[in-house]
């Protein structure tokens, strides 16, 4: 009996070795993997990564896996865990939103191991598929610390079908060319542009004319100048300038201010504003109440005169916390998840873009796509201003942003404020 229990427990170790981590558990029995994400019970990513979790389970008997469906609200329990010294195994979020919760404050165990061992089932590494512009945004001291497996761009959506109605038949690639073709479409009676909420997707109009007139990092660096003296930088003008001056042309729907999700984003799926700005969920939410032979397209967001190029890369994934106990299954479930053939349900049930560049896109996603390989520099969405500077952001950035989208603040009144804020929060807070 004991040298049959000495063969099973050595054929355990070489099934879980051959994936490159031992088991937590060797010798201990089974273990049971405690995983915390962000879906909500029947949203299509939660069916998705559900399915895989099961399957995971029938290949590895030894492996239980507890999922928490804890919906966008996950990582406030994520943080209280973490100091009681008892996190779950594995999270799952919005990566910048997850950096600034714990991993950008040394809260993340390095996945290094994870990003250079091959998939379960296949020969290929996960930094073989999936490009280090990637993976490199949670690149800090040396180590890895985020396994993507979903990506997200975000842009100016629109109806194909409706493109000759809504002067899109040529989207505009310059930012002159669309403030022509808003104040056209006022001119006509028709709203240009759907927002809704206020808040982060407001935010989108500052972050990326910031993207094209200064570039990737440029909002970032400013944000967190301690002194306020970046904001004096005559481009910051023009910034909100621009934003300033389109909200003045009044080219949102009707009783904006006021817009609760998902009001606005179904204002304009039912074919009552020409475009909305938003990330490349867009169709997957809008779905339902689009309009008959709603066609998803989607153009970059317009180029400045003299400015600079970029693509938004932001991620969803999984991050290991420090303190987690079963770091070993936790990491052997990220590789059996990354394996191409389970991944595709992100495609085909939830409609959205996995970071591997082996894998295609819905057919709603396909301008998203092109936009991602066309060999552009990539950008953290908000310029990784949310992550880094979580509090400056919340306090300072989002209430006068807000201010400036509402029509209440200029943009040389909004500037200074912004200044004079930023200032008096580093008094008193180093992020």
């Amino acid at each position: 009996m004991k040298r049959l229990a000495w063969a099973l427990s050595l054929g355990l170790s070489v099934l879980l070795m051959a994936t490159g981590f031992p088991s937590s558990a060797r010798g201990a029995g089974p273990v049971t993997l405690t995983w915390w994400s962000m879906w909500n019970p029947g949203e299509p990513q939660m069916q998705v990564l559900d399915k895989i979790a099961k399957d995971f389970q029938q290949a590895n008997p030894n492996i239980k896996v507890n999922i928490l469906w804890g919906g966008r609200g996950i990582l406030a329990k994520v943080r209280q865990t973490l100091l009681t010294g008892n996190p779950p195994d594995l999270v799952d979020k919005d990566a910048d939103e997850m950096g600034g919760a714990f991993i950008s404050n040394g809260q993340a165990l390095p996945l290094d191991d994870v990003v250079n061992a091959k998939i379960e089932g296949e020969d290929k590494t996960i930094s073989a598929v999936v490009p280090n512009s990637y993976l490199k945004q949670f690149y800090m001291n040396g180590h890895y610390y985020l396994i993507p497996y979903e990506v997200i761009s975000s842009g100016f959506w629109y109806n194909s079908a409706q493109a000759g109605k809504f002067g899109l038949t040529n989207p505009p690639n310059t930012w002159d060319q669309f403030v022509a073709l808003a104040k056209t479409l006022k001119g006509k009676g028709i709203p240009p542009l759907a927002l809704d909420p206020l808040g982060i997707n407001s935010a989108y109009y500052f972050y990326w004319l910031a993207e094209r007139f200064g570039g990737p990092g440029a909002f970032n660096k400013a944000a967190g100048d301690k002194t306020g003296a970046a904001w004096n930088d005559p481009m910051w003008a023009k910034v909100s300038g621009a934003v300033a001056d389109l909200v003045a042309l009044k080219p949102f729907e009707p009783n904006y201010e006021g817009s609760k999700y998902p009001s606005g984003q179904n204002v304009w799926a039912q074919g009552n504003a020409a475009m909305l700005l938003m990330g490349s969920w867009a169709p997957s939410e809008t779905e339902k109440m689009a309009v008959p032979g709603f066609q998803y397209r989607m153009f970059p967001f317009p180029q400045v005169s003299g400015g600079k190029n970029s693509v938004e890369v932001y991620l969803i994934g999984w991050s290991i916390p420090k303190g987690a106990k079963q770091v070993d299954a936790a990491k052997k479930l990220m590789l059996y998840a990354m394996n191409k053939t389970r991944l595709q349900g992100i495609i085909d049930v939830a409609k959205n873009l996995t970071p591997r560049t082996d894998m295609s896109a819905p057919p709603e996603l396909k301008d998203v796509k092109a936009m991602l390989e066309s060999g552009a520099p990539v950008n953290r969405i908000y310029d990784g201003v949310q992550t880094d500077y979580p509090g400056w952001w919340q306090t300072v950035f989002i209430p006068l942003d807000d201010q400036l989208i509402l029509g209440k603040l200029t943009g040389t009144a909004f500037l200074s404020q912004l200044k004079q804020n930023s200032i008096n929060y580093y008094k008193t807070n180093s992020r």
